[in-house]
């Protein structure tokens, strides 16, 4: 919450000192105030209810948000397993207008307006949480074995484009601490075993060296120093969407899937010709 919402509310109460550090969505540090716990009153359809949420209070100019707990807590979020498109049919004379109410010890109320949820809505959310809740996650796994077996691989293969003009480099080994050396054989024979890496036994003309990162669960991470290598390569040009430009797409979407990638770069698959530039010793 930012500081002029807050003191809008005209809270008495003084701000609790907090640790927490907040970062914006481009990773900038912001400047956390202190934090206060705010009663906030929810009309839902005909359903009332109320509910202490922790605000943490930043020195920014931007609207409220609440977080991923809070809203499952409160039913504006739910998980879903499986959407049953019969009970997705929408009527306009459902809409109703889904409002809260922000106050300090039941005093000083102060509206804020949230997004339209119709009854329709609502009861969708409630099937299908049920619905969710009922699902043989093994049985899911094993009909579809085919997604959760192996690494994958996305279609097409990726070209790397480098500039004649720069000389090839083959740089000088890293030296890797030798209680590590069992532990990276065994990682690079799975990469191998993976079709991730293969031996190349003939000379290239590039070659970076290889560096060892220990992640904090212990496994080990093998990447390239390619500093080199990226002088001469040719980039392409893609521009990044904005926010708000990711924003507008997704306007009136109701469901949404996260997918986060295993060793996400593993399953870009590269040409005969490119697979020589990311050597290592």
């Amino acid at each position: 919450m930012s500081k002029s919402v807050y003191d809008s509310l005209n809270t008495k109460n003084l701000l609790f000192k907090t640790d927490v550090k907040i970062k914006s969505y481009t990773g900038n540090s912001l400047e956390v105030l202190g934090q206060q716990n705010l009663e906030c009153k929810f009309q839902f359809n005909d359903v009332y209810m109320s509910k202490q949420i922790n605000f943490i209070i930043a020195n920014v100019s931007s609207p409220t948000v609440l977080g991923k707990l809070t809203c499952s807590e409160i039913g504006l979020i739910k998980r879903v397993f499986c959407v049953d498109t019969t009970s997705m049919q929408m009527s306009e004379s459902d809409n109703s207008q889904l409002f809260s109410e922000i106050s300090q010890n039941d005093s000083n109320l102060s509206p804020v307006v949230c997004p339209k949820v119709t009854k329709s809505q609502s009861q969708s959310f409630s099937l299908q949480s049920s619905k969710s809740q009922n699902i043989n996650l093994n049985k899911l796994v094993e009909c579809n074995n085919s997604v959760f077996t192996g690494l994958g691989c996305l279609p097409g293969e990726c070209h790397i484009s480098t500039n004649p003009e720069v000389k090839p480099k083959v740089d000088a080994p890293r030296k890797v601490p030798f209680a590590l050396h069992h532990r990276l054989q065994q990682e690079l024979e799975k990469m191998e075993k993976m079709d991730v890496i293969s031996k190349v036994t003939e000379p290239t003309e590039w070659v970076s060296s290889l560096i060892l990162i220990e992640k904090k669960n212990g496994q080990l991470r093998v990447c390239l120093d390619p500093r080199n290598l990226n002088q001469a390569i040719k980039r392409t040009h893609y521009p990044i969407p904005s926010v708000d430009v990711v924003r507008a797409k997704v306007a009136g979407a109701r469901f949404y899937s996260t997918l986060d990638a295993s060793s996400g770069f593993w399953m870009c698959k590269l040409s005969e010709k490119s697979s020589y530039l990311p050597h290592n010793f």
